[in-house]
């Protein structure tokens, strides 16, 4: 490939259109996710490999310094790396909302002066400053000093009088019922977690993650492994005021090709992608779903309930037959269809 074929962002009209343009230019690099993240620390970038599969799985604009860091680190020269600002630029002041405030104002007023041409009417004297005919100067201020000390005291007992209800009713509001536990955040929500890991374990590996390009699960005994299975694990980080609040999960794979049905089930989360394997594997814990037997490529929902996630979410998918199921991994390279779960939540 050459410059004249790299993706660029330059006639994008949305920030969709430039979303799939960052995503077309990562597949062009032939760069996985842990890769790029390397190059971009070489030239003196911060570009997470999670931050990177999440922009890249929305249609919404990413901040201007991510989407420069990864063209850089595509191999994009500063001449194509100011495109990709300005493009970027150009698509969010398209999006800005103008400002009401001086929509009505004269061309080329300035808000701070149209604001001071405003005429400001203003007392010439304090309202009980009123002299009776035939009083003398002395009077009339011990007259004014007592209506002044009046209606303060009036108007201070009124405010505390106000702020002892409010302070009542405040108090009654935050009595917990009886055996109520103590949450934050809405009552109801939905949260998208972020995937962080994903590895294949193979027993014919004991030690390490298989192939990172792709996920596979098989079982008892792989069709085209005779050592033995092999297991998905994931991992997502929760946020957003799910808490111990019960819900609804909705898993999402990118199915490649054929293959049996899948088991499903809570794991662990004490694991980390770059040194797991066989041996080292957290034991599955409850059940939660299982995939269907499909043979084409795309999209697969599982939907399951979740009693809480709090924090960190790990999954363990088994495969149920001797069948090889493949699902497209965070580094695929060139599918950019990482796995996503989306958490419906209700507190009680």
């Amino acid at each position: 490939m050459t410059n004249d074929d790299r993706p660029s962002a330059a006639g994008a009209t949305s920030a969709a259109d430039y979303v799939a343009a960052l995503r077309a230019l990562r597949q062009w690099s032939g760069l996985s996710y842990r890769a790029m993240e390397k190059r971009a620390a070489a030239n003196g970038d911060v570009l997470p490999r999670s931050t990177v599969i999440t922009m890249l799985s929305r249609e919404t604009l990413p901040r201007e310094e991510l989407a420069a860091a990864m063209a850089r680190a595509c191999g994009c020269t500063p001449d194509e790396v100011d495109t990709w600002v300005t493009a970027r630029r150009r698509l969010a002041a398209a999006n800005a909302t103008p400002n009401h405030h001086t929509q009505d104002l004269a061309p080329g007023t300035p808000p701070s002066r149209f604001a001071a041409e405003r005429p400001v009417d203003r007392p010439s004297r304090p309202p009980f400053a009123a002299e009776r005919d035939g009083e003398g100067d002395g009077e009339a201020d011990g007259r004014r000093v007592r209506r002044w000390v009046l209606a303060g005291a009036a108007g201070l007992v009124g405010v505390l009088i106000v702020v002892f209800v409010l302070n009542r009713s405040a108090t009654a509001d935050r009595k917990p019922d009886a055996g109520a536990s103590t949450r934050h955040g809405p009552a109801a929500g939905t949260v998208i977690a972020e995937l962080t890991d994903d590895a294949t374990i193979e027993r014919a590996r004991p030690d390490g993650p298989g192939d990172p390009a792709v996920l596979v699960s098989c079982g008892p005994v792989c069709a085209t492994d005779v050592a033995g299975q092999s297991r998905i694990l994931l991992r997502f980080r929760v946020s957003g005021g799910v808490g111990n609040c019960p819900g609804q999960a909705t898993l999402r794979l990118w199915r490649l090709g054929a293959g049996g049905p899948v088991d499903v089930y809570r794991a662990n989360s004490k694991w980390e992608q770059s040194t797991v394997g066989w041996n080292a594997q957290q034991k599955a814990g409850t059940w939660l779903a299982d995939t269907g037997d499909t043979g084409t490529d795309g999209w697969e929902s599982l939907r399951f309930p979740l009693a809480a996630a709090d924090g960190v979410l790990a999954l363990t998918l088994i495969g149920k037959q001797a069948a090889p199921v493949t699902f497209a991994s965070s580094e695929h390279p060139t599918r950019a269809h990482p796995a996503e779960l989306r958490i419906d939540y209700t507190c009680p």
